[in-house]
């Protein structure tokens, strides 16, 4: 019995983070200096001093960068491990040196990363394909659906 198993599809995740296309760090210095810092200089309670500080700095950053928010749609692939995506992480590193040198060393070295990370990145999927099928087939044979 043959079962199609079709890419499961991820609620997107809702990321909040700044948006720094605007920001100039001596406006925010400049507007740091111009706070009134003299409630929390002359607070006695510790707490509530470190609680206007806090109020007073995020103020002043969703002035200079302020929070958005963005949608991530991206794809789990259970088989790219953490090995993995290292490898992938260095073969960025050096596509980035060979565009930057064009020297025929580092040719050779992003050609052997590129290789590694594609033979690595098939091995890891098929185990994975193949790991499926044997526990769909087991859970078949056991009756369970």
């Amino acid at each position: 019995m043959c079962y199609e198993k079709k890419a499961s599809k991820y609620a997107p995740k809702i990321l909040e983070c700044r948006d720094y296309r605007n920001y100039s760090p001596e406006k925010f210095c400049e507007s740091l200096s111009q706070i009134n810092w003299d409630p929390v200089r002359h607070d006695f309670d510790v707490n509530n001093g470190l609680d206007l500080c806090k109020d007073f700095l995020k103020e002043q950053c969703d002035r200079q960068a302020s929070l958005v928010k963005k949608k991530d749609n991206g794809v789990n692939y259970p088989w790219l491990t953490h090995e993995i995506k290292k490898l992938i992480q260095q073969g960025d590193w050096f596509l980035k040196r060979v565009r930057r040198t064009n020297i025929e060393i580092d040719w050779s070295a992003y050609r052997r990363s590129r290789d590694a990370v594609t033979s690595k990145v098939r091995l890891a999927k098929a185990d994975y394909n193949r790991n499926l099928i044997k526990t769909l087939m087991t859970r078949n044979l056991s009756g369970e659906l």
